[in-house]
Order: structure tokens, then sequence, then C-alpha cells
């Protein structure tokens, strides 16, 4: 099941439970990612793609909100957030995706190519660019 049917499903539990306040804001979610994935914008062209950026997005909103109003709504609505993407690979699983390539691939361009198409493909979203290219220059 993808992202986007994840946070359907959520909805749908959040609804059969009378969550109000939840179900809510994940209608409001999946409206606004429906809306940026039939956008004829490009970086929101994958919905799964889609839905990360835009719950990323609303988790930022939310911790400026909180930050004006300081009301605990905020610190909620963050949190059923949060659950809802994927955790992010630790440094050794990154480290360890690497190896696995390298030992395929002796050239570091290749190496670094092969490697970033890897992990947007598996694990988009999960990783920081920079870290990886820091550890592929270290190997």
């Amino acid at each position: 099941m993808n992202l986007f049917e994840q946070i359907k499903q959520q909805r749908d539990i959040a609804r059969k439970e009378r969550n109000q306040v939840t179900l809510t804001l994940l209608s409001t979610l999946i409206g606004e990612i429906e809306t940026k994935h039939r956008s004829n914008d490009k970086n929101y062209s994958d919905l799964i793609q889609a839905s990360q950026k835009v719950i990323k997005q609303t988790i930022d909103s939310c911790k400026e909100m909180y930050e004006l109003k300081k009301d605990d709504k905020f610190l909620n609505e963050i949190s059923v957030l949060e659950k809802l993407l994927p955790k992010s690979l630790e440094d050794d699983e990154i480290k360890v995706i690497i190896n696995d390539i390298k030992e395929k691939i002796l050239d570091i361009k290749i190496l670094t190519k092969e490697v970033m198409s890897y992990l947007k493909t598996n694990y988009f979203g999960r990783y920081d660019s920079t870290k990886v290219l820091q550890f592929i220059k270290e190997i």
C-alpha cells in the first residue's frame, strides 16, 4: 500500500472512530495532495512524492502556527502527520546500500549516479543527499 492509500485508510479509521480533528486534517491533506498531483507542476507528478511533499509542507506550516499561537492542536496535527511519513534511513543503512552498489561499480562518477538513482527510486524522501555524497567520498 502506497503512502497516499495509507492516508486514505487513516482517514477512514478516523471517521469510524469519530475523531473529527484527525478526520478533518487528513481529508484536507488528501484534497491538497490531489490538487497538487493534478496540477501541471512536475514536482508533484508522482503521487507518492506529492504526498510526501505536501505532508512535509503541512508539518512546517503547523510548526509555524504553533510558534505563533502556542495552541497544542498544532502539536497534535504534527504528531498525526509525522506518523504518516516513512522512517528515515539510518546512516549505517545508507552505507550498506552504497557498499552493495560499490562492489559492482568501480568508477566513482557512475557509482554516485547509481547510488542516487537507487535511493531515489527505493527510498525517496528518507535520506539526506548531502550525507549520501559524503559517505560515497569516504568509501
